[in-house]
């Protein structure tokens, strides 16, 4: 009769010895499973608090350009700067 193999290699793979996990084994395998996952997901958690803030940054900046709110007295002249050296990088067009 041949048996059926859903998941898993057939054969052991390398390096991981001769005896299958115990129930204690398995445990303290899965605690620390447990441990790294709960550590990944706060890490992600303060990169997600870091990059909403970032949008609304960006969202109450545009809303200040829609607004005609825009900080600082030289932005203009800085402005018109940036667009004169861009207009010289695209060879004057």
């Amino acid at each position: 009769m041949r048996r059926l193999q859903l998941f898993g290699a057939t054969t052991p793979l390398p390096g991981a010895g001769a005896r299958a996990h115990g129930l204690r084994s398995m445990v303290g395998a899965l605690q620390g499973a447990v441990a790294e996952v709960e550590a990944e997901v706060a890490l992600l958690g303060g990169e997600a608090e870091g990059l909403l803030a970032e949008v609304r940054g960006t969202v109450r900046g545009m809303s200040d350009l829609r607004y005609g709110r825009l900080a600082g007295k030289g932005l203009a002249d800085e402005v018109r700067g940036g667009l004169e050296g861009l207009r010289g990088v695209a060879g004057g067009r």
